[in-house]
Order: structure tokens, then sequence, then C-alpha cells
């Protein structure tokens, strides 16, 4: 079973492109935040880490580490959030492309990491897996292209934020990566 919970908007001219038998529609380059190893990396770690039971990918973009960890066969449940609208349209397109593809239920949500209160109880996680902003505001020459910046710089999430956030979500034993 899988679910959207918001409608889609239009996209921009997209690129799709293949990890495994997965297949993943993403902005095409300049149009918008698209994803890179670093979101491979993040899947491969907390599977050979041996997480499992229920996932976030938090910031999910267009889907690429929760739809991997819903198809790596670890995880009993994943929940994609994504803050932008256009790149939750993408996850949104690529969970229904890959539906069959998955062996566990993958939710795609809109929304705010910050504001997590407002969609999960405490602790509703057993994993947070992430690839967050990681620069720090004003420390490095931000991107002309909205989606991007608010992707790689800590212009609506910070590590404090993102802390905050992961020390609710996450089981006493939870873990994120």
């Amino acid at each position: 079973m899988s679910t959207i919970d918001a409608p889609s908007p239009g996209k921009p001219r997209s690129k799709m492109s293949a990890i495994g038998p997965l297949r993943i529609d993403q902005p095409e380059r300049g149009q918008g935040y698209r994803f890179s190893e670093d979101s491979l990396l993040v899947v491969a770690f907390a599977v050979e880490r041996g997480l499992h039971g229920r996932a976030l990918d938090a910031g999910s973009g267009v889907g690429v580490i929760g739809l991997l960890a819903a198809a790596s066969g670890s995880f009993d449940e994943v929940y994609c959030l994504e803050i932008q609208g256009l790149l939750h349209g993408f996850a949104a397109g690529n969970l229904e492309a890959n539906r069959g593809r998955l062996s566990c239920p993958l939710r795609v949500c809109l929304g705010d990491l910050r504001a997590w209160r407002e969609r999960w109880e405490p602790g509703a996680f057993d994993a947070v897996l992430a690839n967050p902003p990681f620069f720090p505001s004003g420390r490095a020459r931000p991107s002309k292209e909205e989606g991007r910046r608010i992707a790689r710089h800590e212009e609506s999430l910070d590590m404090g934020a993102l802390l905050e956030a992961l020390g609710g979500l996450l089981k006493d034993e939870g873990r994120a990566v």
C-alpha cells in the first residue's frame, strides 16, 4: 500500500534516471534540486548497519532515499517528508512509477520537518534517514536557483532544528543516518 498526502504540482522539464530496478524522475539541471550519490550512500549505510522498522526520509527531495529504503527489504514502512512542493510532486510521481518494486508501504508527505508534532507522535520512528542541508547560512555562496539553495543551505532547516526534530521523532533506541 502506498499513499500520497497532497496533490502534485506541475513539473518543469525532467530527466529520468535508473537505480537498479527503480526509475527516478527528477528536474533537469537548473530546474530544481537533483539527487546525488550521497543518497545512495545514506541507504547503503543504513541497511549495512541493520536499521529496520519504521523509517522517515527527512527532506526527501524526489524520494530517492525513501524509495531505496522501501525497496531494500530492511524496513516495515517508510515515510518521505519534503518541504518543497515541486520536489514533493516528483517524489509522488516516483512512488507511483515504482509502486510494484517496493517491499514495504511508502508514503510521500508534503510538510516541514520543524512541524513534525503536527503529523507524528514522539518516538514515531525507528530510523530517520537524511541528506540534510550542509552549508551553514552565510558560509558559502548560495545557489541562484531557489530549490537547490533550500536543499543545500541551512536556509529553512539548520542543524539545531534538525537535531531537535530527530530527538523527538526517534524511539529511545532509534538511529539516524
